[in-house]
């Protein structure tokens, strides 16, 4: 298998050369072979959340070179990898906004100039794998519970084919049962797409049951990577 991420020496500095400069990513080296399921985790303000805004090209590394699905993340392409990077962040379902649950899924492929009836179909296929059944398309998202929602703004995210998705803190703000129910779905769709799926997280139990690999960020640097 290619290697869809190689991370060469990524360092990142926010508000640099300001009295709050701050390092958060400290020579980060990595690479993640294309089908992976891996978890990236870490206290708050470890790190975790700025390597992955790195993957689409949200941030600019300061040193080092990231290559992500064979583009250059610091490179000019960016539409074309965020075509190929689906990143979902924590809270998703505040980015809600269309009067149904449907018209929210098929916002992307509008704006990609999808053709109506392959809209449709990819609608209807990630609906499937989420869990949204026709009865919640047509509901406003203002209607629906916050596991479902959260579903929803997954879904307007896999909708669009991205080669990885990364879930940032997928689980914030719901119940046991409800992150239960949202990670046996991502592992299903993990399996039956064979994209790779990277999660961020600071639950090690959590994750620990889930992904094949844990790379633990502490303080920018990688401290474990492994099974």
């Amino acid at each position: 298998m290619d290697n869809i991420i190689v991370a060469k020496n990524i360092s990142y500095t926010y508000m640099k050369g300001s009295p709050l400069e701050k390092k958060a990513l400290d020579d980060i080296t990595l690479e993640m072979k294309q089908g992976e399921f891996a978890a990236i985790i870490g206290h708050t303000g470890s790190g975790k959340s700025t390597f992955v805004q790195h993957l689409n090209g949200l941030l600019k590394q300061d040193e080092g070179q990231l290559t992500v699905a064979g583009l250059e993340t610091a490179g000019k392409d960016l539409k074309e990898l965020r075509k190929k990077v689906g990143i979902v962040f924590q809270y998703p379902e505040h980015q809600l906004f269309e009067e149904t649950v449907y018209k929210d899924i098929e916002f992307g492929l509008l704006r990609q100039n999808i053709p109506e009836e392959e809209r449709k179909t990819r609608i209807r296929e990630t609906a499937s794998i989420m869990e949204l059944s026709d009865a919640i398309l047509q509901k406003s998202p203002y209607e629906i519970s916050g596991g479902q929602k959260r579903r929803a703004a997954i879904a307007g995210i896999l909708v669009l084919e991205p080669e990885i998705l990364v879930l940032d803190e997928p689980a914030a703000g719901l119940d046991p049962a409800g992150t239960r129910e949202l990670f046996d779905i991502v592992t299903s769709l993990y399996l039956e797409k064979k994209i790779t799926v990277i999660l961020v997280s600071h639950s090690m139990e959590l994750v620990g049951d889930y992904a094949s690999r844990i790379i633990v960020i502490n303080q920018g640097r990688i401290k474990y990577d492994g099974t």
